[in-house]
């Protein structure tokens, strides 16, 4: 049997295992216990560890459209709503919960309204109980629409400071007050402020109207104040491409959309910094264009992965998309496309996203029942439990495995349950030279199987293969 397989393998070494980057649709639905319909809950989400925020700003508890957000706290693997936050002086149309943000026991949340002034709320968690701290306020027109909070020093984004120019506010925590400590303005910028990310002493800010393609003016702290490092702009940058409109910041490397490039198609580019500049070393783009482009729209990094959101259009039935990025070696991959449970419509998911090191949240502002539901949170896990070379998921390792990899590769099976599982010498791919490995291993005295082998465990591997948790794994 191993040396037929081997005679075949010659000839179909180039079979692929799937003709399209991989989906993975199994998620937990995490719902307001108290959602109404257009309550927009999933419009705006973050997440630190084990507690996550989520915005709902159409809810109409204290006013109609004043808003609310929900704190969740992860106990014993399950996520568990611990509070509902609202603004001790919600009103009428403020929005609240449209923009939220997370660091240890502090939450900012934006009351984005359509009048002024606007607001960010502060809420600090005492050991029992999330209580209001302080409220900002700003009568700029787009103040509060991107926040970045880190330890002690919280920023403001407000694209439309000044018309179009834009700003962004800093604040410092005293040890009793939110004290504005700075505001950055440049002159020349455009759109500056929409969005923000902070990570230690460096700070992002996007400036997607800045000619001709958008801009990101990168900051550098010392001691009590920021100071201009740098502004980046696209290598290829072409008019109204909107880079700078999303950023992200992970140790030394940066990430920044620009949803308009390549006809609206959108784009996502890397930099990284060598310690005195930052230089542009990747450019991202999904191999499926999404149908209304944006791709971009939104985006997160924690670790090896990133995930992508797209625009899809307005309203509940707007065709957005999430993609899973890896970095394999020094490369960022498509790993995966997100899509809704089955259970779900999509709804407008992929408006807000965040990643943790083990799992990715997706906001979904309309899922629940009817045409406009309360919204919801989608999380998928990075990784799940399986035993390496149980490709059939039957807790068994023997032929029954090899044949299901063939079958799939030559396209006479559906799509394996877990790809990671068939993996048998997890070199990242599922081909010809995995079956071989498995039964050299159950004949041929081959040698053990790469882990997990024995029993239920996490990939140690980080590739773009996609797996649905064993039954049998707790």
């Amino acid at each position: 049997m191993i040396s037929a397989l081997v005679a075949v393998s010659s000839l179909c070494v180039h079979v692929p295992l799937h003709a399209q980057v991989p989906v993975q649709s199994n998620a937990e639905v995490l719902f307001a216990s108290d959602g109404d319909p257009s309550d927009r809950f999933g419009d705006a989400l973050a997440v630190d560890g084990d507690i996550a925020v989520v915005g709902a700003p159409g809810d109409d508890d204290m006013a109609s459209g004043a808003g609310a957000a929900y704190i969740f706290r992860r106990i014993g693997g399950d996520w568990v709503e611990e509070q509902k936050l609202v603004a001790s002086d919600g009103g009428f149309d403020d929005r609240f919960g449209d923009v939220v943000a997370i660091h240890g026991d502090v939450v900012a949340v934006s009351a984005t309204n359509n009048s002024s002034p606007r607001f960010v709320y502060l809420f600090r968690f005492d050991g029992s109980t999330w209580l209001e701290e302080q409220k900002l306020a700003s009568s700029g027109a787009g103040y509060g629409r991107a926040l970045a909070l880190h330890e002690d020093t919280l920023v403001v984004g407000d694209s439309l400071h000044d018309f179009t120019t834009g700003a962004a506010y800093v604040y410092e925590w005293s040890g009793t007050a939110w004290d504005q400590v700075q505001l950055l303005s440049p002159p020349d910028a455009d759109l500056f402020g929409i969005d923000v990310d902070l990570d230690a002493d460096t700070l992002v800010v996007g400036a997607s109207g800045q000619s001709p393609g958008g801009a990101a003016y990168v900051y550098t702290r010392t001691g009590s104040s920021f100071s201009l490092q740098e502004v980046l702009t696209a290598s290829d940058a072409a008019p109204f491409w909107g880079f700078g409109a999303t950023v992200s910041l992970q140790d030394d490397f940066m990430f920044v959309t620009a949803i308009g490039a390549e006809g609206d198609a959108g784009a996502v580019y890397v930099l990284h910094d060598d310690g005195s500049t930052w230089t542009e070393v990747q450019k991202l783009s999904s191999s499926v264009p999404p149908p209304a482009g944006g791709f971009g729209l939104v985006i997160d990094v924690e670790g090896p992965y990133m995930a992508i959101g797209s625009y899809g259009g307005i309203g509940c039935d707007a065709a957005t998309q999430t993609y899973l990025f890896a970095k394999i070696g020094p490369a960022w991959v498509e790993a995966r496309k997100l899509i809704a449970p089955p259970s779900e419509p999509l709804n407008s998911m992929s408006r807000t996203i965040a990643v943790t090191n083990d799992q990715v949240w997706v906001g979904a502002q309309c899922v629940g029942p009817g045409t406009t539901g309360p919204g919801g949170a989608y999380v998928y896990e990075l990784e799940a439990a399986f035993s390496r070379g149980d490709c059939n998921v039957d807790e068994l390792i023997d032929c029954a495995d090899a044949i299901r990899i063939l079958m799939t590769l030559f396209e006479l099976a559906d799509p394996l349950p877990c790809q990671d599982a068939c993996d048998a010498n997890d070199d990242g791919a599922v081909n010809i030279a995995d079956p071989i490995v498995l039964l050299t291993h159950l004949f041929s005295g081959g040698g053990p199987l790469p882990s997990p082998t024995g029993g239920c465990g996490d990939d140690p591997t980080i590739d773009t293969l996609v797996c649905d948790p064993a039954p049998y794994c707790p």
